[in-house]
């Protein structure tokens, strides 16, 4: 299997990510009760573009698969094991694989770059459930050497349920950002002294802070079955724009469709 068939089906992985967080952003237990154990599956289609020089935006078939357990939970690439929890928050012990990667010949004009590998980072998150909405922090640190660098996220979601007099829709607007260190940024954007070409000069990538912005629609249409539709866009910093690979400001990604509940 060649290095770029692995890495479009682990940025297939990464929806279910997106997804999982998503859907269970609007399903949260009332504060003061453990969530049940459940399991969703399903699928759909993902439209998404990559930052990079060339590289065109992509759409691909979406399998999901999604778990929640007392401590446990999988969402793709993405686990959590809360170590700690009380009636409103939770602190937990992640892991998520990291597939910001991209292989040279995905375009013509990365030629003579090297690959950006797949990672696997992992690091503690917190969980704060409140009425007025839901905050969610991870620290991740590179766990295999690859980009050696680090990662902070935080993210604000609100679930509205039965908007427009819908009872069994729901949506989910999710604002955040994301920190990401020098060396993170410099892995998968700088330019290397052997990369340099024509138009293409030598480039050292510094940390830098993402906006992130996403909206979650959520329509019950049984017990078990679920439509859904979700848009997130993340704001590059100019220590990422201003890289001689990148040629887009931002990072959107579009999905839609169908689970159901075990």
């Amino acid at each position: 299997m060649s290095a770029r068939i692995t890495i479009g089906r682990l940025y297939l992985c990464m929806a279910v990510v997106f997804v999982g967080a998503r859907v269970f952003a609007g399903q949260e237990q009332p504060a003061g009760q453990p969530p049940k154990a459940e399991s969703l599956i399903g699928g759909g289609v993902m439209i998404k573009n990559k930052p990079f020089e060339g590289v065109d935006t992509k759409v691909y078939p979406l399998p999901f698969y999604i778990y929640r357990g007392q401590r446990l939970s999988l969402r793709g690439p993405y686990a959590s094991y809360d170590m700690a929890r009380q009636k409103d928050w939770s602190v937990k012990a992640v892991a998520r694989l990291r597939t910001d990667g991209y292989d040279a010949d995905d375009s013509s004009d990365l030629a003579g770059m090297s690959d950006r590998d797949v990672s696997l980072d992992v690091g503690a998150g917190l969980t704060l459930i409140r009425p007025w909405g839901s905050v969610e922090m991870d620290l991740l640190t590179d766990a295999l050497g690859k980009h050696k660098g680090q990662e902070i996220t935080l993210t604000y979601a609100k679930p509205l349920r039965g908007p427009f007099g819908i009872e069994k829709l729901t949506i989910s607007p999710l604002l955040g950002f994301s920190w990401r260190s020098k060396q993170l940024n410099d892995y998968y954007y700088g330019v290397r002294a052997g990369e340099v070409r024509p138009g293409r000069p030598l480039y050292d990538s510094g940390s830098c802070l993402n906006p992130v912005a996403g909206l979650m629609l959520n329509h019950e249409l049984s017990e078990r079955w679920s439509i859904f539709g979700m848009f997130q866009n993340e704001w590059l910093g100019s220590e990422i724009t201003n890289s001689p690979v990148v040629d887009r400001h931002h990072i959107s990604s579009l999905i839609i469709g169908l689970l159901y509940r075990l």
